[in-house]
């Protein structure tokens, strides 16, 4: 599932690799190890319970990508915001990837987002490959 990064390109079958969150609120003190550990075990509970919200996203390799609702802010972003065309799609390049806005010096315009979903790759049943906050968007990187 993050082979398909090192070729973004929608074009010629990959994905180009999203932005994701940090665990805890902006200006606050760092998460623990143990409350980051017991979010990615409640998002875990939630698959396995097959709860109402939890999407899998792609399945490649015996390695599964999903998407769990945490039912409250769990971390933050301060991410690129998309240009958007005047009828409110994002604007796309002629690859079909994303075209993000850029300020006068040719900085990324950035926003903080908070985020109450939790990505999580999990390797055949059980083995958790990464977790890390995530949202919902209304774009697909």
């Amino acid at each position: 599932l993050h082979a398909d990064n090192d070729n973004p390109n929608p074009a010629a079958g990959g994905r180009a690799k999203s932005d994701h969150g940090v665990f805890g609120s902006p200006g606050a003190n760092v998460w623990s190890d143990t409350k980051v550990t017991k979010t990615v075990d409640k998002a875990w509970d939630k698959i396995n319970n097959g709860e109402d919200g939890v999407r899998v996203d792609r399945q490649d390799g015996g390695r599964t990508a999903y998407t769990v609702p945490m039912g409250k802010d769990i971390g933050y972003i301060n991410e690129r915001v998309p240009d958007r065309l005047p009828n409110g799609e994002v604007r796309r390049d002629a690859a079909g990837d994303v075209v993000f806005q850029r300020d006068a010096n040719g900085a990324w315009v950035r926003e903080m987002q908070k985020l109450d979903h939790m990505k999580m790759i999990v390797e055949g049943k059980n083995n958790v490959i990464t977790a890390y906050p995530d949202r919902i968007r209304d774009y697909d990187l």
